[in-house]
């Protein structure tokens, strides 16, 4: 399921658009939470950097985007240095909290205090998460997304940390965005594995001019693991986008499988090698698999 997301000045400038049609909800990815179709981003929600909605603007753009019926906001801790966070907090706190969805992400650098800072690992989440609740005003978040893969913290580190929240009542959903296919497949493959909250959307540049979502089939080697991903004609902005399967065996095997779920329509495979390889053979088993496929 694909949410179209809007910029704050588009609501402004399309009124008629959001008043004219009725506002259609839908089911954020494979949960059961009804979000408006049109998600209005607050990027620009604040003046830092000379550019931006103040507060007064940011009221009344989320004041048109309510009123058609929009519920879900996309924010980050990031974004006008805490400030989106801030003007969405002091609007909703006189409104009802629990008709809005919203959603911030963590990982990216908001203060120099120390080098956890920034990042995926751990630390980083449970402090930027305390920030963002305090500047949101509110007890919760919704949809808590990972901001952009920083190509250094496990995995099993990140969904252990995002499950925690979610057990704690800090966070309802985990998300996950800007971070390769492979490592999302991965993830909640894990995830499903272990009993943890899997993230239910992802986040990623989709548009008339970027269509890469649309085109990827590649293999990626990583921790003795083969991440196999299989083109598709149609956008990757569909259930299939965080649905993995495991494919284990002999190179043979596993081309033949392989074979039998492309036809099938399996979007995302992790191959891994059959007993008896160790991971130093990962490599040269994944090139065997391309070159005889």
């Amino acid at each position: 399921m694909a949410v179209f997301c809007f910029t704050a000045w588009q609501v402004l400038i399309l009124p008629g658009l959001l008043t004219l049609l009725p506002m259609k909800y839908k089911l954020l990815g494979r949960s059961g939470l009804k979000v408006s179709e049109l998600c209005l981003g607050t990027m620009g929600f604040g003046t830092e950097g000379g550019w931006g909605a103040d507060a007064a603007a940011s009221f009344t753009i989320m004041e048109k985007f309510a009123e058609a019926g929009g519920n879900f906001l996309d924010t980050a801790n990031i974004y006008k240095l805490g400030t989106s966070e801030k003007i969405i907090g002091e609007f909703i706190s006189s409104r009802d909290r629990d008709f809005f969805v919203i959603a911030t992400k963590y990982s990216l650098l908001d203060n120099t205090t120390n080098p956890n800072a920034s990042g995926n690992n751990r630390k980083n989440m449970m402090r930027s998460v305390e920030a963002s609740l305090k500047r949101l005003q509110t007890d919760f978040i919704d949809v808590l997304y990972l901001h952009i893969w920083d190509d250094l913290t496990p995995i099993d580190e990140v969904l252990r940390g995002l499950d925690d929240l979610i057990r704690q009542g800090k966070v309802n959903y985990a998300a996950i965005s800007d971070t390769p296919a492979w490592v999302v497949a991965k993830g909640n493959t894990m995830a499903e594995l272990m009993g943890w909250s899997q993230f239910i959307a992802l986040q990623v540049e989709y548009s008339l001019l970027s269509r890469t979502p649309e085109h990827t089939r590649h293999l990626r080697i990583h921790e003795g693991h083969c991440t196999y991903l299989l083109d598709e004609e149609r956008p990757l902005l569909t259930p299939n986008l965080v649905r993995a399967t495991t494919v284990v065996g002999t190179a043979e095997e596993c081309i033949e499988q392989i074979r039998r779920l492309e036809a099938a329509g399996v979007t995302q495979l992790v191959v891994l090698p059959g007993l008896g390889h160790q991971e130093a053979y990962a490599e040269r088993f994944a090139r065997q698999i391309i070159d005889r496929y």
